[in-house]
């Protein structure tokens, strides 16, 4: 059910690519089955990195595991937004360097 609403939310706003759960699963051991933000385990969810509404591709590369508060309070945040709320909240280190990189 939840892959269904995934994948209607993206059709709905046109968005590029397409995933399956293996490659969903592949993506959360690459993070170490963590949060990409926090480094919490605990309810992971999928968070599209670019978010849909501001563009983003349903594709992959553009998922990671985000557990249910950072996905939250991240929202749909990007560019200035995204970097202002990576400053404040990510504990990640790599992620932190990653998007500072892609953003700035």
């Amino acid at each position: 059910c939840k892959a269904y609403n995934h994948r209607r939310r993206a059709r709905k706003r046109n968005a590029e690519g397409t995933h399956s759960a293996a490659q969903i699963r592949a993506r959360v051991a690459v993070h170490g089955n963590s949060c990409v933000y926090c480094a919490s385990t605990k309810d992971l969810h999928i968070d599209h990195i670019k978010p849909l509404s501001k563009g983003g591709s349903n594709w992959p590369a553009n998922l990671a595991p985000a557990c249910k508060s950072c996905n939250s309070s991240k929202s749909n945040k990007w560019g200035a937004d995204l970097l202002r709320w990576i400053e404040q909240n990510c504990r990640v280190e790599s992620t932190r360097k990653i998007l500072s990189t892609l953003l700035g």
